[in-house]
Parts: C-alpha cells; sequence; structure tokens
C-alpha cells in the first residue's frame, strides 16, 4: 500500500508544541492506514516547493502559496 503524506505547516504549533486551533482531527487522521503526518520543519511566510515536494495533501494556517511555490516542486500535491 502506498502511504498517503500529509504535511502541516509549522504555524499550526506554539514554540511548546501543542496544536494552535485546538483539536483539528490529527488523533483520527494518524489511525487511518496508510496514512503519515509531518509537520514542516520550519515555518516560513511563503511556502517553498521544497516544503511541499512529496506530499499529497498540506494543511496550512496563514502562509502563502505563490506561483513560485509550485514552480518546479517534486510534489504529488494536486490540489491546495
Amino acid at each position: 500500500m502506498n502511504t498517503f503524506r500529509v504535511g502541516l505547516t509549522r504555524d499550526l504549533l506554539t514554540s511548546s508544541g501543542e496544536l494552535t486551533i485546538g483539536d483539528i482531527g490529527l488523533e483520527a487522521l494518524r489511525k487511518v492506514p496508510g496514512v503519515a503526518i509531518d509537520f514542516f520543519p520550519e515555518y516560513l511566510p511563503e511556502v517553498a516547493p521544497e516544503q511541499i515536494a512529496g506530499y499529497d495533501a498540506v494543511i496550512s494556517l496563514a502562509p502563502k502559496y505563490t506561483r513560485e511555490t509550485l514552480a518546479g516542486a517534486d510534489m504529488k500535491l494536486s490540489v491546495l
């Protein structure tokens, strides 16, 4: 089975690692077989192509997605 990778932008976490907006269903998503969840290692105000590379989906709060975000990105992501 292929893994469905979900990336989350770092602005969804406080400095102590707690979710900034409360329960968004991550625990339920973590229990789904074949789904992997990762937080981006750093927050950037504009998402960089290398941040979304290899993800099937991204959950984000504030960062911008621009042409540069998608230009040349090695990504499986088809809809933002």
